[in-house]
């Protein structure tokens, strides 16, 4: 509903509900910073919106620390990860993101956050562009796990 349907108003609720769930629970530490997995432009531009931004910035504000949607973007543009199956998205993803990172942010917690986790290949290859950057750790968080 959220990423095809565009019903973005529901993003501010999963956002609420994952803070609650994973952050609020102390089941995550406190992060200085909340990233979304991005969109390469062109399908950002075509659908309208990142879902994983708009969840961010839910989870972002209930933790009164920045989003920063910018630090981390898709550098090539691949075929859409739900087309494929578990090996198809692990190659697909490998080198398909980079990292900006801030002098103010290097070495600190960052919070990447994605609407899905499915076989964890968007989450890796996102977390090792992140660490290249210069980034201290970080922690994924996902609003759904597709089994």
């Amino acid at each position: 509903m959220l990423k095809f349907g565009g019903r973005r108003r529901l993003a501010y609720t999963l956002g609420r509900l994952a803070y609650d769930r994973c952050v609020r629970s102390g089941d995550l530490t406190a992060p200085a910073l909340v990233v979304p997995v991005p969109l390469h432009r062109r399908r950002r531009r075509e659908r309208g919106y990142n879902q994983a931004e708009l969840i961010a910035r839910s989870v972002a504000a209930s933790l009164g620390v920045p989003m920063k949607s910018r630090i981390l973007f898709k550098a090539k543009e691949r075929r859409p990860q739900s087309e494929l199956g578990a090996g198809g998205r692990w190659a697909n993803a490998a080198g398909a993101y980079g990292a900006r990172v801030p002098p103010s942010f290097e070495g600190r917690r960052v919070l990447l956050v994605d609407d899905v986790l499915t076989t964890g290949a968007t989450a890796e290859a996102c977390t090792q562009a992140l660490l290249k950057g210069g980034i201290g750790t970080v922690d994924v968080l996902t609003v759904a796990r597709a089994i």
